[in-house]
């Protein structure tokens, strides 16, 4: 069936902080029911940065934002959502000067801190479901991958590093995954350092890395190099990554970057991610947001938009934030198709899932895309897909979760395709 896109504001609001200069570049947290997003002052490491969580009013249908938690210098880096049986993390990671945190935001907010400079900054986060812990890279200064076990207090259980980064007071590790085996690993010295060196890519495995704690990456066995991009990186090498490519920024360039087929897609920055390798681009002098499948193929132009910026960040599908000229009103947008904006609600106690409408609530029938891994982000976007585990099912009312590929501990990204 034909499909036509739309945009549509769930809501807006001043920016907390005083000052006006940041555009809405702001990691969002979705779910059925409420809505976190994190404001961050004018993006800077001196800004006046505060925690908001913003409830939608089940009796109203309105929405209210409030801070929950205020933290000076730094910014988000990375958000997740895991839903399992007995449990929900929703979480962040958070680059403060001088340390690094983590910030666990379920009903209660709670904040971890790791290590005692910016030198061991916290950067994106995934999830290991067959361990139950979070592993997380190293945003900028960041010179470590952490091994985080939520059932030991959120303590940090393992570390690494490259031989060539650990101890240097600027660098950054990034890691993204591949499947359940390896992990796509981004890295590299900037300027600051005495002895720089440029962005490159890299794949490890798993198990090898989690068999070798506290050790360096570039030491282990099934380390291999992929890419030097031949470019100093910047604080911040990967600025999100959905299904099909990763989005990697340098000093000389922001690319779209397949690591599977070795090409660069889009020499731009994408505004809005779907959840199977699309994404789209906005305009700002024109007001024009064109929206592009996974294989570069445009779909569809939405225009007369009049935000003078647009963003995303990392892991969230279908949804954006703006800002207006003066950068001191914030609007949390959502892509529409057919005037949907589709959202799935899982029922674990009856083992079944079904598509709503995040605007009304209301069931909806669509087909989506069920991607299967042992690692990822949960609720907020798939892995870089292994076709092998994925399938396509037509959703109209509660469906029963389908059995996963085989035993384990398995996670279900649940993709929106198209509405039926």
């Amino acid at each position: 069936m034909s499909i036509t896109y739309g945009l549509k504001e769930v809501f807006s609001q001043s920016k907390f902080s005083s000052n006006s200069i940041s555009p809405g570049k702001l990691p969002l947290v979705i779910s059925p029911r409420k809505v976190y997003y994190f404001e961050k002052g004018d993006g800077g490491e001196s800004a006046d940065t505060r925690l908001v969580k913003c409830i939608k009013d089940p009796s109203t249908g309105e929405w209210s934002c409030s801070s929950v938690l205020s933290e000076t210098g730094g910014w988000w880096l990375s958000v997740l959502h895991v839903l399992l049986k007995d449990k929900e993390y929703m979480l962040g990671a958070w680059a403060v000067v001088p340390n690094p945190k983590l910030w666990i935001v379920n009903d209660t907010v709670i904040t971890k801190t790791y290590g005692a400079s910016n030198h061991q900054n916290l950067g994106h986060t995934i999830y290991l479901s067959e361990h139950d812990k979070f592993l997380t890279g190293g945003e900028c200064s960041g010179n470590k991958l952490r091994l985080i076990d939520p059932n030991n207090d959120w303590a940090e259980v393992a570390s690494w590093s490259f031989s060539w980064l650990s101890g240097k007071s600027y660098g950054k590790i990034d890691i993204v995954p591949r499947n359940d085996d390896k992990l796509y690993i981004l890295a590299g010295i900037g300027t600051a350092s005495a002895s720089p060196r440029n962005a490159i890519l890299g794949i490890v495995d798993i198990d090898d890395l989690l068999a070798n704690p506290n050790s360096y990456i570039d030491q282990l066995g099934s380390w291999e190099q992929l890419k030097d991009f031949g470019a100093y990186p910047r604080c911040t090498v990967l600025r999100c990554y959905n299904a099909r490519w990763i989005e990697i920024e340098t000093t000389t360039d922001i690319m779209v970057y397949d690591p599977v087929n070795d090409v660069v897609i889009l020499n731009d920055r994408p505004r809005l991610l779907f959840g199977d390798g699309g994404f789209a681009t906005y305009d700002e002098d024109n007001g024009i947001l064109t929206l592009y499948d996974k294989s570069g193929n445009q779909l569809a132009q939405i225009t007369g938009l009049s935000y003078a910026s647009m963003d995303t960040e990392l892991d969230t599908q279908l949804f954006a934030m703006a800002s207006d000229s003066t950068m001191t009103i914030n609007y949390l947008l959502a892509l529409t198709m057919n005037g949907y904006t589709p959202i799935p609600e899982v029922d674990l106690v009856n083992n079944k899932f079904r598509i709503i409408d995040f605007h009304t609530e209301q069931e909806i029938a669509f087909r989506v895309m069920i991607v299967w891994s042992k690692i990822g982000n949960g609720l907020v976007s798939p892995i870089i897909v292994d076709e092998t585990r994925t399938q396509t099912l037509d959703v109209n009312g509660w469906i029963s979760i389908p059995r996963p590929p085989s035993a384990g501990k398995w996670l279900m990204t649940i993709v929106p395709l198209q509405p039926l």
